[in-house]
């Protein structure tokens, strides 16, 4: 029950944040924008015409299921972004229980440290787990509604969402231990976000000639699976999307869950070094 509360409480400091408040802003008004703006258009009782911000799509048997489309467009559009609020509002968690005087009343208590840290681990990640559901479930029933589209696909995508960001985090974790550092943590994160990823996942496509060297791909592959994959990741995430519309005639391949697992192994990873870190420090 410790392990539980201190889970309860650390996703409960993380709901309370400025920025998880910004987070949970801009997911309902990417709702009310999809609320108001989202048409069907029907003719002789069947669905005709799919309008989103005023955008007319023709619904028909090219079209395997129009939600998807408005799933691509909003959910995948706004993805990386809330990912990275959701950092920005968790943070500043592990280096603000590492804290002298905080981790002092922590380590008094009867729990170990592993279970310390996990549980702050497992908090941050239910903050993010939950703040998703609003918005993924929030999308689930307007569209449903207003389309009369069912798609549960979205409700997948929210749990590999969740699991993303568990990935990120545990690497997240590693960096907070380390450093004890917020600044620290949000530099990295968001280079690996939105620079390092891409850049591991496709250097040889760029035309630099040292890039191009044996040295480097072998550095290249190291960081590859040692990182979390997240260009990949979010591909199979709206790759889902992608083949329930018009585009999905183009996606040969299925879902690839390899992106996936490495990225657990990965979390898994940086988790036990950022433990054997907090097991060996003195407070």
């Amino acid at each position: 029950m410790k392990l539980l509360t201190i889970v309860w409480n650390t996703a409960y400091e993380s709901l309370k944040r400025v920025t998880m408040l910004i987070f949970l802003g801009i997911g309902t008004l990417i709702m009310l924008a999809v609320l108001f703006g989202l048409r069907v258009d029907y003719v002789d009782g069947r669905p005709d015409t799919l309008i989103l911000f005023g955008n007319a799509l023709p619904i028909d048997d090219a079209f395997i299921d129009p939600s998807a489309y408005i799933y691509l467009f909003t959910i995948g559009g706004s993805l990386m972004g809330m990912m990275l609020f959701g950092m920005i509002a968790t943070a500043g968690i592990i280096p603000s229980f590492l804290k002298r005087g905080t981790i002092d009343i922590y380590l008094s208590k009867p729990i170990s440290r592993l279970h310390l840290l996990f549980s702050k681990y497992l908090g941050a990640v239910s903050a993010i787990g939950i703040a998703l559901l609003y918005f993924f479930l929030g999308m689930f029933l307007i569209v449903g509604l207003k389309t009369g589209f069912w798609n549960p696909s979205v409700l997948y995508v929210w749990g590999l969402g969740v699991f993303f960001f568990a990935g990120v985090y545990a690497m997240a974790t590693f960096l907070a231990v380390l450093s004890r550092s917020i600044g620290v943590v949000l530099i990295f994160v968001y280079l690996h976000l939105f620079i390092l990823s891409d850049v591991i996942e496709s250097y040889q496509e760029f035309p630099i000639a040292f890039l191009q060297t044996k040295s480097a791909e072998v550095v290249f592959t190291v960081l590859h699976y040692l990182l979390p994959q997240v260009q990949s990741m979010l591909a199979q995430m709206m790759g889902i999307f992608e083949r329930q519309t018009m585009v999905g005639g183009m996606v040969e391949n299925g879902f690839d869950f390899m992106p996936f697992v490495f990225s657990l192994l990965s979390g898994v990873f940086f988790f036990l070094i950022a433990y054997l870190k907090f097991r060996q420090s003195d407070y």
